[in-house]
């Protein structure tokens, strides 16, 4: 906070922003553009953490990345992931910007994810998976659908105890509807969230299956 108060930032601050010398204030106005891409491009690097499968974990000290002078790790989630972060034992989080081949999410393609029975999600809550646009807000469809949960109405498992998640501009035959979660137009990303989490996710042994691209369902 002291830093910020000589910037005119802060309940530390000496002086008003208008009164700051020149060079200061354009630094300012600098870092009002590069300091937001630098938090974007953070947020699709992932940072300092574990991928499986093109998935990011976030820090296993989430919610308290602060604690360890991470302030940087802590800045680039609050600005492109929500304002405020869970305690990693209260929601756990995947993010994924890229196919199981390692190319970038986009709505001209269909792709699906396919839970293995030993593989489903469990949450002591529950589990979602959310599709967000480049901008980091949720995406803009046709539909009104943002995301399957294990809450989701209808939900349709596989025979042997599978599940399938279908990810398409186009709704989808009657059968894979429950399961089926709109695309919007251009690049996207995906959120995977698990509440009151299980300790897999917590001490990130889980495997999260790809996010194939596929043929139209």
């Amino acid at each position: 906070m002291r830093e910020f108060g000589r910037i005119g930032l802060g309940p530390q601050a000496t002086e008003a922003l208008d009164d700051l010398n020149e060079n200061t204030r354009r630094g300012l106005q600098r870092a009002l553009v590069d300091g937001n891409i630098l938090l974007q491009k953070l947020a699709q690097a992932g940072g300092d953490t574990k991928v499986v499968n093109n998935w990011f974990y976030g820090d296993k000290n989430w919610g308290r990345m602060a604690e360890s002078g991470d302030f940087l790790g802590r800045a680039s989630p609050q600005s492109y992931a929500g304002g405020i972060e869970h305690w990693v034992e209260m929601a756990a989080k995947l993010r994924s910007f890229a196919d199981a081949d390692g190319e970038i999410l986009n709505g001209k393609n269909n792709y699906r994810i396919r839970f293995e029975k030993d593989q489903i999600p469990t949450a002591r809550a529950f589990w979602s998976i959310s599709v967000y646009d480049d901008k980091f807000n949720l995406a803009e469809t046709d539909w009104d659908k943002y995301l399957v949960s294990d809450a989701t109405e209808n939900l349709v498992y596989g025979q042997d105890g599978s599940l399938e998640i279908y990810l398409q501009q186009d709704q989808p035959e009657q059968a894979h509807r429950a399961n089926w979660i709109p695309l919007p137009k251009g690049d996207f990303n995906l959120f995977f969230r698990f509440y009151l989490p299980n300790q897999s996710m917590i001490d990130q042994t889980y495997v999260p299956p790809p996010v194939r691209k596929t043929a139209a369902n």
